[in-house]
């Protein structure tokens, strides 16, 4: 039975016998026979993380973004959440944290704009999605994924003139 668990071989032991009440006399000293039974387990580790709109604005707005697991894990996963540039975009929550009961649960990650004052033009942020080392061993193989937001820049050049008249 597909179980959508990431729990890889299981093996079960299978007992055939003679149910004596509802079969042919001839076949009641039939010995039950034992039949090892090996499931091979066909899920594999993954996530997915999905973007909707990863633009922001220096003038703090947001975006969000979610992500998920593929299948059922055995033990939990957590995933560490980063911006490499907080100066032009922040994250929150830093850590996502899947279980074997919330794994196939959305949970969203919301990215902020940062205003920086500088006239640097629209800035792209490369947020990472990256699986923790002391996570369900299955998954701390998996590559890390980026989520590309870009920050608006609200800053323009100009000068403001003072003078006195002699």
């Amino acid at each position: 039975v597909d179980d959508r668990l990431l729990d890889g071989e299981q093996s079960a032991s299978l007992v055939l016998s003679v149910l004596d009440l509802y079969s042919d006399d001839d076949f009641d000293g039939a010995v039950d026979v034992v039949v090892s039974v090996t499931t091979t387990d066909d899920d594999n580790a993954g996530y997915e993380v999905s973007t909707a709109g990863a633009a922001v604005t220096e003038a703090g707005s947001t975006t969000t973004f979610t992500a998920v697991l593929d299948v059922q894990p055995t033990s939990a996963v957590a995933f560490s959440i980063s911006s490499p540039d907080t100066g032009e975009a922040t994250v929150s929550p830093a850590q996502l944290t899947f279980t074997n009961s919330n794994w196939n649960t959305t949970q969203t990650v919301t990215v902020t704009g940062i205003d920086d004052s500088l006239i640097d033009g629209n800035q792209t942020t490369a947020v990472t999605v990256a699986v923790n080392a002391s996570s369900n061993s299955a998954y701390t193989s998996l590559p890390t994924q980026t989520v590309s937001v870009t920050t608006s820049d609200d800053d323009t050049a100009s000068f403001t003139l003072s003078g006195t008249t002699a």
